[in-house]
């Protein structure tokens, strides 16, 4: 029902927006498509998405084609792509849709017109040949900012900091490295600011020599000193390297002026590794601190392995230089490899910098380098590597996760989140109805992308096991495997679904064999759907008395007893879980429930918030029970749930309460004259009251809810997994609540009308019972009220009451009088009855609409029921047939309109007036 009303928020969220325009553009008049069509509608074709890298390609092409700026849309989208964005596929997919669709850019144009106005600034013109203004300049520089990379890209120091107060609210002993290895500059395997290179140069002397006085294969050699120095983050003494600002920034390097040219070109070539290599030692140095967690310690100490192999190499080419066998042009052949390998570490480290990415989110980019790069194998097994090496924390927090049902995660990197603010001890006393989502709830920025598809089924495995393991019984799995990464996604879903199916066969086996979860469902079953008949029947007899006085007149410990003896001496004795049902007095009736259900995610949402609590109500309207439900059961039959138990209980206790009004009409008025002339239409209508009632009743009872039950509990025998009973148990319910015409708005309306009339018919006529005797008593004793006020207390607050009380019959003898004499009372009944007849066939009505219409084929099965003989449908037709032909009189009585000035008006006019007259 959840995505039920989803959806039905959102139907009215679009229809705000883009209602008006929809139905012109389908030549409807604005309002006259309800939001139940398109809700129904869309509930009935939501269908799985796949997108497919040919219809991506496809999408895209096609939105470049539409597109006024096609190379900025494409190299957004390569962006955006390569950073990993969630649901970027499944918007280009909609927009492609949006813009190869004739006709639908230019309807949504007019909506968007009325939309708030958007985060992106409008384009700014700037006539050169003018001076810019000051609110000019202001909205430029607005504009710059928000479309550089470097607005967007999250700043490390701050990041930093977030994530150390993250992990100080849950670890407080977090480690914290001294002052002085952040304050001292000279702590570093990169690049040494340029300062501080000077100073430890010239202790020694200065060694450089101007170039331009050396011939071209000394320099050479100097130069093949610097680049190997350079190559292991050593400031050279011709090619100087430039301070950064941030660890985001790629260095530049500066060559000496009077480098020979042919030179400067080919040292160019070598710059690209060096500022690599810069930035890989920036981020070690960086993401090996604490607060950036075990996935990134992992990646920097695969990094730094390669680093190693990367410092032998250059030790190599020292050695080979030493020996004088090292060359320039040497140098560049031997490093080509060694280039590649740091620009792809470089490019993966650049990712993960700029979105401040920590635990899943690195591997997600990792995986997409690895899946990207399967083009070139060396590439691939460098990603791979890497990929391995950063998952290998990641998924040993799963497999103890799926394994044990636990979760240790002291770095916040994991998918599954558990609340720090909950102890689970604390649940063994605490029923918990939403405990799935309060204690742990899943992450999606830490879901790694290639566990995406399958990360409800790690979420839901933990839970089992956890609550299995809070319950005291040991977890032993067989065989467990170790989850490596690996680009073959199956072997994930194969292993995960084995441990799935473990952990849910153990904790059904303790619901079902241990909690009797087969036997509290039955026991729900019987108290809120009615299956105890005799024991309600008891109760309701003898808590009629108390139940007709105000909420705030009624004693709760006298109903509670009440409910106790009719337990104790119905069927419901032999009940081992009849203990647990209780009594509630809730500030509201049921329909007043029901509407504040309804109106989730939709305009009367706050309207039903802010909707006071109803006053004055009857025991009979705020009349409920509640069925205490103890961990762990209450996983199944949770708060949530039990709320629509409720709301089903009060609509069938609600009709229960108008019948046995209806046959207290019959029983106390049996003993009236026959002879009287409103006698035969009082019962008559009573009888049609007392069929529409009946009917109801057992529609509810043996057409909506045993079948239904029926089927929930062929699937209750049956069932292998936990979510899947959830699943079952709730749509049961909502099947109930929606077939009982409980989540419909007009068909409750309707019902709840004809209803009131019943109960405001049958009170109508106790109240004339009443005063009828009365009225009777004192034409046969006209002493007996003095003797009545000689017996009263002499008291003045009694003698005012009893004087209250004695006008107040007497007016209403005295009317009941006028009614029995006169023609008031057939009046009355004749007004009942319309009423009546009315609300049915407009009841009827919308019945029909929903059968044929909206195809609903439980509407089939109460139309069957409440018009059996075809009576109020024979009724209902000739009704449309009198308002038609009230209609075409009206239109054929209508004074003709006025003639127009030019010769061919006529003519139309008569055609016109002409129409209704054949039409009749």
């Amino acid at each position: 029902m959840n995505n039920e009303f989803a959806i039905q928020g959102n139907v009215h969220k679009l229809m705000r927006l883009f209602g008006q325009t929809a139905a012109a553009a389908a030549g409807l008049e604005p309002g006259s498509v309800d939001a139940a069509v398109y809700t129904d509608q869309l509930s009935n074709n939501v269908s799985p998405f796949v997108f497919t890298q040919v219809s991506a390609h496809n999408a895209k092409r096609r939105i470049a084609e539409f597109s006024p700026h096609p190379d900025a849309f494409l190299t957004k989208y390569e962006e955006l792509k390569g950073r990993s964005v969630r649901g970027l596929d499944p918007l280009i997919q909609l927009l492609s849709h949006v813009v190869g669709t004739e006709g639908m850019a230019g309807q949504l144009m007019p909506a968007a017109a009325n939309l708030p106005a958007a985060t992106a600034a409008p384009p700014i013109r700037v006539n050169r040949n003018s001076q810019l203004t000051d609110q000019e300049i202001a909205r430029l520089k607005e504009s710059l900012l928000n479309d550089t990379d470097v607005a967007r890209v999250v700043n490390p120091d701050s990041k930093k900091q977030q994530l150390r107060q993250a992990l100080m609210k849950k670890t407080k002993n977090l480690p914290q490295l001294p002052s002085w290895c952040h304050n001292d500059p000279s702590i570093t395997n990169d690049f040494l600011p340029v300062s501080r290179v000077h100073y430890y140069e010239s202790g020694s002397g200065d060694c450089s020599v101007d170039l331009s006085t050396l011939p071209v294969h000394i320099q050479e050699s100097l130069v093949c000193d610097d680049l190997l120095n350079l190559m292991k983050g050593i400031s050279g003494k011709y090619i100087q390297s430039s301070n950064v600002a941030d660890n985001l920034e790629k260095r530049q390097f500066s060559l000496d002026r009077n480098l020979d040219p042919s030179l400067v070109a080919f040292v160019q070539r070598f710059l690209p590794l060096f500022s690599d290599y810069s930035l890989i030692i920036r981020f070690v140095e960086e993401k090996s601190a604490f607060e950036f967690g075990q996935v990134n310690h992992a990646l920097c100490a695969a990094i730094r392995t390669l680093l190693k192999e990367y410092l032998i190499f250059v030790a190599q080419l020292e050695l080979e230089r030493a020996q004088g066998r090292l060359q320039l042009q040497k140098l560049w052949f031997s490093v080509q490899a060694t280039m590649a390998t740091l620009h792809t570490i470089a490019l993966i480290v650049h990712d993960v910098n700029k979105g401040g990415y920590i635990g899943g989110e690195v591997c997600s980019v990792l995986h997409s380098y690895t899946l990207n790069s399967v083009k070139d194998a060396k590439t691939q097994d460098l990603c791979q590597f890497l990929t391995q090496a950063a998952c290998r924390p990641y998924l040993d927090i799963l497999q103890e996760w799926i394994y044990k049902g636990q979760i240790r995660d002291p770095f916040l990197e994991f998918m599954v989140e558990q609340k720090t603010d909950s102890r689970l001890d604390e649940l063994r006393e605490v029923v918990s109805g939403d405990y799935w989502e309060k204690f742990y709830t899943l992450v999606t920025k830490n879901t790694p992308v290639f566990l995406d598809d399958i990360r409800e089924v790690i979420l839901n495995t933990g839970k089992y096991l956890n609550v299995v393991r809070l319950y005291g019984q040991e977890i032993s799995f067989p065989h467990p495997q170790e989850i490596m990464y690996t680009l073959q996604l199956k072997t994930y879903r194969d292993t995960l679904e084995k441990a799935h199916a473990f952990a849910s066969k153990l904790l059904l086996d303790l619901l079902i064999e241990k909690e009797d979860l087969k036997g509290r469902l039955v026991s729900v079953k019987s108290y809120f759907l009615m299956g105890q008949g005799d024991f309600f029947l008891q109760f309701m007899t003898i808590s009629d008395g108390e139940l007709k006085k105000s909420v705030a007149d009624i004693i709760p410990t006298k109903l509670e007893s009440l409910l106790e003896l009719s337990l104790r001496t119905s069927s419901a004795n032999t009940d081992p879980f009849k203990d647990d049902l209780k009594i509630r007095l809730l500030p509201y009736d049921y329909v007043a429930q029901l509407k504040q259900v309804l109106s989730i995610e939709t305009e009367g949402e706050q309207l039903a918030i802010n909707t006071p609590p109803e006053l004055n109500l009857s025991g009979l309207e705020a009349f409920s029970i509640d069925f205490v439900v103890k961990w762990p059961v209450n996983l199944i039959v949770n708060s949530t749930l039990i709320n629509k138990y409720q709301m089903i209980f009060r609509h069938i206790f609600y009709i229960k309460n108008v019948e046995r009004l209806l046959c207290s009409v019959w029983m106390n008025n049996k003993s009236l004259p026959a002879q009287t002339p409103w006698f035969t239409k009082m019962f008559m209508l009573r009888d049609k009251m007392m069929g529409f009632v009946k009917n109801l009743e057992i529609y509810i009872m043996f057409d909506v809810i045993e079948p239904h039950w029926h089927r929930f509990q062929k699937t209750l025998a049956e069932v292998q997994d936990v979510e899947v009973l959830i699943q079952s148990h709730k749509s049961f319910l909502d099947h109930c609540l929606k077939e009982c015409m409980l989540t419909t708005p007009d068909l409750l309306n309707y019902v709840t009308k004809l209803l009131a009339v019943c109960v405001n018919f049958s009170n109508a006529i106790r109240r004339l019972k009443r005063s009828a005797k009365t009225s009777q008593l004192r034409d046969s004793n006209p002493n007996l009220s003095d003797v009545k006020q000689r017996k009263s207390s002499t008291g003045s607050k009694e003698r005012a009451e009893d004087v209250k009380r004695k006008a107040s019959a007497k007016v209403e003898a005295n009317h009941a009088h006028d009614m029995t004499k006169g023609p008031n009372i057939e009046n009355a009944i004749n007004s009942f009855n319309k009423n009546f007849n009315k609300l049915f066939l407009e009841l009827m009505d919308r019945l029909n609409y929903y059968e044929k219409r909206e195809a609903e084929l439980s509407m089939i099965n109460v139309i069957s029921r409440l018009d059996y003989n075809g009576y109020y449908s024979t009724m209902l037709a000739q009704s449309k047939e009198a308002a038609l032909l009230k209609k075409a009189a009206a239109a054929a009585s209508a004074p003709p309109p006025k003639k127009a000035a030019t010769s061919s008006a006529p003519v139309k006019n008569d055609s016109i007036s002409s129409a209704p007259a054949k039409k009749k």
